[in-house]
């Protein structure tokens, strides 16, 4: 029984490692000519959350950094667009069930010059991958974006 409790953190990550494979949760599929192709987790961002609130207290913050390195996509609405830099916009979208689930994401002002216009509320179909969650919050990198109604 000692050694449980002076080797948690490794009883922990083997546990995880265990649930995610039951879970199915894959990061990298290979195809036959040897690239590799992302998949999209089907994990919803409440999911996500509901897991991390689960555990205790002392353990919340590495229960979250399981999920850093998922693939996620969620339909979100545009809640505020900010300057960062001359290149990047910075965006914080809400979830179309709550506005206090967000997600935080960075994208080049290039590639998504409608949201220099963009109205609050539009929609956003965004897809990326999971770099931190700081509840309620979840902040994602090589982010995506479809505006299904433009």
């Amino acid at each position: 029984m000692g050694w449980i409790f002076s080797n948690w953190e490794v009883l922990l990550g083997v546990v995880v490692t265990i649930i995610c494979s039951i879970l199915g949760i894959t990061f990298i599929e290979r195809k036959r000519d040897g690239r590799s192709k992302a998949i999209i987790s089907s994990l919803s961002f409440g999911e996500i959350i509901e897991k991390i609130k689960e555990g205790a207290p002392a353990q919340r913050d590495q229960i979250a950094s399981v999920y850093n390195g998922i693939i996620v996509k969620w339909e979100t609405r545009l809640s505020s667009v900010t300057n960062k830099g001359r290149n990047k916009f910075r965006l914080c979208l809400s979830l179309r069930t709550s506005t206090t689930q967000l997600v935080f994401c960075d994208v080049a002002r290039k590639k998504y010059r409608e949201l220099g216009i963009a109205s609050e509320n539009t929609k956003i179909i965004v897809q990326g991958k999971i770099s931190e969650i700081d509840p309620p919050a979840i902040h994602l990198v090589n982010v995506n974006l479809d505006f299904p109604e433009a």
